[in-house]
């Protein structure tokens, strides 16, 4: 990929993302501690459920913030996922989510001559990228399995770890009220291209994202 300081594109979306994006993790740690030593202070209290509903309504606020302000991310970083080889960007986003995990990374050999679109790639690299991220922050696993393939039609992507797990109904039920919006978002990123998105979880059982996208 071409440096942050050579595109000015790039050198945005590092900024946001070393900067606000950073403060705005620390402001929501900070609202969540508020939150446990207000509910303590308060239980009892006739407005004491209000008053922590309005922090948790604050913390939303703050969510739909950082998921704004990482589409902008997104969207900035988005002429660096068409430069250079699938099989190259797929790496670096594999590289770059994976945080202290370690990272299988599978790659068919066929992907090379896949008549994949601009928008695919784009949403197929940023679902890659979602997905690893998940694992390596909430899974628990010290391992993440990543596989893309190609077929005549379509272009998989597999993600699988072997942590905690969850309830995939619970998780999505919950996701606006706490602000979570990365499973909506992988879904979402696979529709607007034509594709789809299965999760696989229980709690206790792991968890495996599969993402089918069209070729051209």
């Amino acid at each position: 990929m071409t440096r942050a300081e050579d595109d000015p594109l790039a050198r945005l979306a590092l900024d946001l993302h070393d900067g606000p994006l950073q403060t705005l993790a620390a402001l929501r740690r900070e609202i969540s501690d508020f939150r446990a030593r207000l509910a303590a202070a308060v239980a009892g209290l006739e407005d004491g459920e209000k008053l922590v509903g309005r922090v948790d309504d604050l913390d939303a606020w703050v969510a739909a913030l950082d998921v704004e302000l990482r589409d902008l991310v997104s969207v900035a970083w988005a002429p660096e996922l068409l430069r250079g080889s699938l099989a190259d960007v797929l790496a670096s986003a594999v590289e770059d989510a994976r945080g202290s995990c370690d990272a299988e990374l599978t790659l068919d050999p066929s992907l090379a001559r896949a008549s994949v679109t601009d928008a695919v790639r784009v949403a197929l690299v940023r679902i890659v990228h979602a997905a690893v991220s998940n694992a390596a922050q909430h899974s628990g696993a010290g391992r993440v399995a990543v596989a893309v393939t190609a077929g005549r039609t379509s272009v998989e992507a597999e993600v699988v770890d072997a942590g905690t797990g969850f309830d995939v109904a619970a998780a999505a039920a919950d996701a606006g009220r706490l602000g979570r919006f990365g499973l909506a978002g992988m879904r979402e990123r696979a529709c607007r291209v034509g594709g789809e998105l299965r999760i696989e979880s229980r709690p206790g059982a792991g968890t495996r994202v599969l993402a089918r996208l069209p070729l051209a």
